[in-house]
């Protein structure tokens, strides 16, 4: 029969549970009542212990103010001006003069009242209460007290109100000429000062209420408690205990005041019992709310035990939801009747499988995103590079006009003209700003690097005057060079930019002072770094003591327009340049750097055996002659340049027809395009672009000999390009000389193949 058959209350499981209710329900029912039992008995005492702490509090607070009271009674009897009137008979018995006395001193020590006796104990003097002579009893004591040398202090009743008094005898000599007593009421505000010190509630009797620190409505409730039952507040001296009080619960206790045996007058501490009883409520609800808890626990315990036959099947169930919600970590126990362990195991197996297959898939994921990372990343150089290349092309514009125009101001000065040197000046700021933008392109990476074979020590040397006076004198400059160096292939002035960078940089990081290392060395690929493709290198390093750079800062040093300088003070392309330069020379550049340990940058570059080449001495241009009439098409949309090259062409006999597009090239050439020995013509122009040009052209006439010129960062592959073609290439900025150079080797080249 099925459990489905059979009635639920016949079942195991339904036994377990009902027995299991009544056990919990009565140990939570047994446990309330003992917490609750327990903790208010722990709550009383703890009660009780602090009233008899407030009270010793108390005590202590009475006995400081008693002894204030009596040292500034005595300092008062001491003084010159009290005994003085005690010692002459005339003043002694003046009464009015003696109040006036007693009524300044019980200003100046903040006394209720304060009485004055001759020797013999009669009141020649008093300020302040108490009320009258008849009622002057209670401090007859104290006055007889002092009367007989001795110091007196107790708390009275007078009036309905409670008294410290204090008396002090007045000697002259060895003789007592009289006595000063002094009455401090113990009032309203006395009991709410002492409140504040004893955490609690005070009340003074005498026997009605006479002083409390209670607010209007609960000392009215006590004053009518006290009135109603004397005793009701419990014995004097008696063990403080739980008691209701206009129906407020108190923990109260009393404590006799003075030397009254009678226990008339005393003193009532009250604490507040409603903070016990929410702290009771609170831990109430939390037992409650525990014990419900516990309860529901064993109950779905038990009820879980009851169904562990089913656990198999249920365990199948809950791993197949959890693969449906995208977990497929879990694992099925192997337990129960064989068909059952056999479901679990292949289940785990297909599990395990997919799992496997997800976590490659994972892997596949996170690499295309590294991947995709790395291409964003490329982009943005890209973006960068090119914005640095068009800026430089602007540049290189304007700068081939100011050297162009320099250069033909210096052919016509004599050279004893006063006006030389600062045409001469001006040229050389232009081949300043040339390097600035040949700076530019090495960022972008796609400058026309001019190499040569070269000694790489002879490079640093000459650099190094330039360098120590660019770091200044507290940093040391170390050469160590190896003079077995290889020969490498290089941009001369590209290396020596690159040295100045990173010397800048270096100098920067060591703003104390310090010492920066240049050293070079033979080595090969992989014993230099892993990654260096098989070969001979030269590695250059130069190293500094600086602060260093953390992991972050490392790993963005190369990137463009990053620094850590202050606004204003970097651009953030220094290293973008070094950067750009060491890799079209087709070497590798890192650094190694940690905070406080300075940092180090390795070059490598690729040796050569290639013997030096000599250089270059550059040929003077030659005259103009009446045999140049060739015509010459000049295709430029920068009118300052287009202005020069036409000057510098015409100025050497040639025929120039002017252009600023390529469309507009082609408009004036193309009915007579057999008499045009040369078209000279900038790549990047608005409409159409010299490479258009030159292919339409030469679709016209194969043999057409072409001059492409370019300040653009995509220089390497025009010069490229041009080289394909069979022209001649020629780099903004250029002087007229250069131009009239290249020109004439293209047209010379062009004869020489016919």
């Amino acid at each position: 029969m099925s459990s489905s058959t059979i009635a639920w209350h016949q079942r195991l499981e339904a036994r377990v549970l009902v027995a299991t209710t009544l056990v919990v329900g009565l140990s939570l029912a047994g446990v309330l009542v003992a917490t609750r039992t327990v903790v208010t008995s722990y709550s009383l005492n703890r009660s009780r212990q602090d009233l008899v702490a407030a009270r010793a509090a108390f005590l202590r607070l009475i006995d400081t103010r008693r002894q204030s009271a009596a040292g500034t009674a005595r300092l008062i009897v001491d003084l010159p001006t009290f005994r003085e009137p005690l010692t002459n008979p005339e003043v002694a018995v003046d009464e009015a003069t003696m109040s006036l006395t007693a009524e300044d001193f019980r200003g100046k020590i903040g006394a209720t009242f304060c009485v004055i006796t001759n020797k013999a104990g009669t009141w020649i003097g008093k300020a302040g209460g108490p009320p009258g002579s008849s009622q002057t009893g209670v401090i007859t004591a104290a006055v007889s007290a002092a009367q007989s040398g001795r110091a007196a202090s107790d708390i009275f009743s007078v009036g309905g109100q409670l008294f410290l008094v204090v008396s002090e005898p007045a000697r002259f000599a060895s003789e007592i000429v009289g006595t000063f007593t002094a009455g401090f009421a113990l009032d309203d505000g006395v009991a709410k000062e002492l409140a504040l010190v004893t955490n609690s509630d005070v009340t003074f009797t005498c026997p009605g209420v006479c002083g409390s620190s209670l607010s209007h409505e609960p000392r009215s409730a006590l004053t009518a408690f006290v009135d109603g039952n004397p005793s009701g507040l419990g014995a004097v001296g008696a063990e403080p205990d739980l008691r209701v009080i206009g129906g407020v619960t108190y923990v109260s206790g009393v404590s006799r005041l003075g030397r009254d045996e009678t226990g008339a007058t005393a003193l009532v501490l009250l604490k507040d019992w409603a903070p016990t009883e929410a702290a009771l409520a609170r831990i109430h609800a939390v037992l409650l709310t525990v014990g419900a808890a516990t309860f529901a626990l064993v109950l779905f315990g038990a009820l879980g035990y009851s169904r562990r036959l089913t656990r198999p099947i249920r365990d199948l169930a809950a791993a197949a939801g959890e693969v449906a919600n995208g977990n497929w970590l879990g694992h099925v126990p192997e337990q129960g009747p064989a068909e059952t362990r056999r479901m679990a195991r292949a289940f785990n197996h297909m599990r395990t499988k997919i799992v496997r297959d997800n976590a490659e898939r994972q892997k596949a994921a996170i690499a295309l995103q590294e991947r995709e990372a790395q291409l964003r990343q490329a982009q943005k150089m890209e973006a960068v590079g090119r914005l640095a290349g068009g800026v430089a092309h602007d540049f290189n514009n304007l700068l081939t006009a100011i050297l162009g125009y320099s250069d033909l101001l210096l052919d016509t000065l004599p050279p004893d003209d006063p006006t030389r040197h600062p045409v001469g000046e001006i040229a050389k700021a232009g081949r300043s700003a040339a390097s600035l933008t040949r700076d530019l392109l090495a960022f972008s990476r796609k400058q026309v690097l001019q190499p040569v074979v070269l000694e790489f020590n002879k490079v640093v040397e000459t650099t190094d005057s330039l360098l120590r006076r660019l770091v200044g004198a507290d940093v040391e400059v170390v050469l160590d060079l190896d003079p077995a160096l290889r020969r490498v292939k290089a941009d001369p002035g590209q290396i020596s930019q690159v040295l100045l960078n990173l010397a800048v940089n270096a100098r920067d990081a060591m703003p104390d002072g310090g010492r920066l290392t240049i050293t070079t060395r033979n080595g090969t690929g992989a014993a230099i770094r892993q990654q260096l493709p098989p070969g001979d290198y030269v590695l250059l390093t130069v190293a500094d003591t600086g602060c260093g750079m953390s992991e972050e800062v490392r790993a963005q040093i190369f990137e463009p327009f990053f620094t850590t300088k202050a606004v204003g003070k970097g651009t953030g392309l220094g290293l973008a340049t070094v950067e750009g330069v060491i890799e079209q020379s087709g070497g590798q550049v890192w650094v190694e750097s940690a905070p406080g340990a300075g940092t180090t940058f390795f070059l490598a570059f690729p040796g050569t055996d290639a013997a030096i080449e000599p250089e270059d001495i550059e040929p003077e241009a030659a005259p103009a002659g009446p045999e140049r009439q060739e015509t010459i098409v000049l295709v430029e949309d920068n009118e300052a340049v287009r202005a020069l090259a036409r000057r510098a062409l015409t100025s050497d006999g040639y025929q120039v027809i002017e252009a600023g597009n390529g469309e507009e090239a082609i408009r004036l050439v193309r009915d007579r395009l057999a008499g045009i020995a040369l078209v000279v013509t900038d790549v990047v122009m608005p409409v159409m672009g010299g490479r258009e040009l030159v292919a339409r052209l030469r679709a016209m006439r194969p043999d057409l000999r072409v001059v492409f010129t370019s300040g653009y960062a995509s220089d390497p592959e025009t010069a490229q390009h041009a080289q394909m073609l069979g022209a001649s290439f020629l780099q903004k900025p250029f002087v007229p000389s250069a131009l009239r150079r290249t020109v004439r080797e293209a047209l010379d080249t062009a004869a020489t193949t016919r």
